[in-house]
């Protein structure tokens, strides 16, 4: 017998018509992290290291909360009685992205910076002998320590705050001189590693004009946009058991979009590279008034590059601590470096020659600062189980 469709009998199939596609949402939220975010055990690291009895392991604790490439996170800790060596785990490259390694160890370099605070915090006296260490390339530094004082500094202290800026920053407020003096400073004392700073707006227009050029060339390039998906985490399951990559939280859409994105299925590496491509026009680089620039004699020597990411640990610590942002802007080098990979013309090359200056000098990692507008999200990390040998 066929029921008579009434207004009562419409609106109570509507009612259940809305359950099922909230229920769909609300899992679908719940699947993807809407309700979760930077919680569960990827996100431990951030809150628990300072806690290990054995102070020893707090140094690599706070070393994996360093800044790293993709959130690639490529390193590998062995812990002995007074020394620490320090292992690029070259299973989480990122192919085309990074064909000599380039990015791997400022990661690395990063997160020496970071063992090295927290040595001192702990009341080691370290001493640092960088590579080579022996027959194996990927053994890249050593940390050896003895007894000594106490000293958090206020870097130190800013270790578990210090995130990835790709929120749009205030290009209303302006950096004040003390300020570029103070981070200027720690850029003394490194061998073949120095700091250039760009503030001339067309100064920095040409590297925001040229960046943008470069991040087309690499969505071109289906190899380097591969290889660059690949670290892209969808789900939160999948966030959670890999603990690593570019997650939505991260991207600095505020919790409004992120919500929305989350909500949405999975992307494809072509809409992910249309993502990233109008973010950086509209959100990132139309709001940067202020450009540092690492640069080093020469960009392809490894220990250079862990000389770097030294540097470059202790300038996002130092941003944090004043209250400002910043985001790293590899593509230009990305493209250089591809360029010379395939042995064609070295467009992106010639680029960052010309914004260097100097031909002494060799661009090695770019990157935008300022005044945050929204708060910044942690990546997942890998615990402490997952990097000692």
């Amino acid at each position: 017998m066929t029921r008579k469709l009434t207004r009562r009998n419409f609106l109570k199939g509507m009612g259940l018509a809305s359950i099922v596609v909230a229920g769909g949402l609300v899992w679908r939220a719940a699947d993807s992290g809407v309700f979760s975010t930077a919680q569960g055990a990827a996100y431990e690291p951030w809150t628990n290291w300072r806690d290990a009895q054995d102070p020893r392991l707090n140094l690599i604790r706070a070393a994996i909360l360093a800044s790293n490439p993709h959130n690639s996170q490529p390193w590998l800790f062995r812990l002995a009685d007074r020394r620490i060596d320090v292992f690029a785990d070259t299973r989480r490259t990122l192919g085309a992205i990074d064909p000599f390694l380039r990015e791997l160890h400022i990661g690395l370099g990063a997160a020496l910076s970071n063992l090295l605070l927290a040595a001192r915090a702990e009341g080691y006296q370290s001493e640092l002998t960088l590579l080579p260490i022996g027959a194996d390339p990927a053994h890249v530094a050593q940390v050896e320590w003895m007894s000594g004082t106490p000293e958090a500094s206020p870097l130190y202290a800013a270790i578990p705050q210090r995130h990835t800026d790709r929120a749009a920053f205030d290009p209303t407020r302006i950096i004040s001189p003390e300020q570029w003096a103070r981070l200027s400073e720690l850029a003394q004392g490194f061998d073949d590693v120095s700091l250039r700073w760009m503030t001339d707006p067309q100064a920095v227009r040409f590297f925001c004009d040229r960046t943008l050029e470069a991040t087309q060339a690499i969505i071109d390039d289906e190899q380097q946009s591969s290889d660059s998906f690949a670290w892209q985490r969808g789900s939160w399951q999948e966030l959670q058991e890999k603990r690593d990559g570019l997650t939505y939280d991260a991207q600095g859409m505020g919790p409004v979009m992120t919500s929305i994105v989350k909500l949405l299925p999975t992307i494809t590496k072509a809409q992910a590279d249309r993502g990233w491509f109008e973010a950086l026009r509209d959100r990132q680089l139309a709001t940067t008034t202020a450009v540092g620039l690492i640069v080093t004699r020469d960009a392809l020597d490894a220990r250079q590059q862990l000389t770097a990411g030294r540097l470059w640990q202790l300038l996002h610590l130092q941003l944090t601590v004043e209250g400002l942002g910043a985001q790293p802007l590899n593509q230009l080098v990305e493209r250089r470096d591809r360029e010379i990979q395939l042995g064609g013309e070295s467009h992106f090359g010639e680029v960052l020659t010309e914004m260097v200056g100097d031909n002494r000098w060799s661009a090695l990692m770019p990157f935008r600062v300022g005044y945050p507008t929204l708060p910044t999200l942690p990546s997942p990390r890998r615990d402490l189980q997952a990097v000692l040998l």
